[in-house]
């Protein structure tokens, strides 16, 4: 086993465990919306406040999803990064 199959297998398993941490973001993000929104229209009586609330809560959401597309892409590269370190036969 040469260097550069090991750091193919090193790979492909951190592209597996950023994989698994993106899918468990995306669960966790779409669970827990709903009640995070209904707190703060609990929280606080102004509705002008309210509307300001939950549009930066919507903007948090946005940016939190594109950082977990960005790693989804990022660990789906990282695993054909290494299964093809591995399977190279230079």
């Amino acid at each position: 086993m040469d260097l550069k199959t090991i750091f193919g297998l090193v790979e492909t398993i951190l592209g597996g465990f950023l994989l698994l941490v993106s899918i468990m973001s995306f669960y966790f993000a779409f669970t827990f919306s709903g009640p995070i929104l209904n707190f703060v229209e609990i929280a606080i009586d102004s509705e002008n406040i309210i509307i300001l609330a939950d549009s930066l809560i919507m903007l948090l959401k946005i940016i939190l999803y594109s950082f977990d597309l960005f790693f989804l892409f990022a660990s789906i590269l990282l695993i054909l990064d290494g299964i093809l370190k591995i399977r190279d036969e230079d």
